[in-house]
């Protein structure tokens, strides 16, 4: 990294109905998530399962992130119509639902400077 602010991508994800949820989270956190991470510009990513939401109810199955440069690095990985056409048939085949936003690192310190 250049030492400039990091971007992520922030989605919110749900697996398809009448895929089992296990099968949906091992295509996603498997076959999904390796080819997000070979795509030029990617600098990390992280998946996390979600075990509940308060209050509870359908909420996701999980949360993945995408680490750029920076918005525009971000942005022209993803304005890629080869991977728009992979993104849609993987939607049509395993999710329900779909969330993004990008979020700005803000730093703030560590909870080790609150002490």
């Amino acid at each position: 990294m250049d030492g400039g602010p990091t971007t992520w991508r922030l989605s919110l994800v749900r697996g398809r109905s009448g895929l089992p949820k296990e099968e949906f989270l091992s295509h996603w956190t498997g076959p999904h998530r390796d080819h997000i991470a070979a795509l030029d510009g990617v600098q990390a990513t992280r998946f996390f399962v979600v075990e509940s939401w308060t209050p509870s109810g359908p909420g996701w199955d999980g949360l993945g992130l995408i680490r750029f440069s920076s918005r525009a690095a971000g942005e022209a990985t993803f304005d890629d119509p080869a991977l728009r056409s992979w993104i849609a048939a993987e939607r049509s085949a395993h999710f329900d639902a779909v969330e993004n936003a990008w979020l700005r690192a803000v730093d703030v310190g560590s909870h080790d400077d609150l002490r």
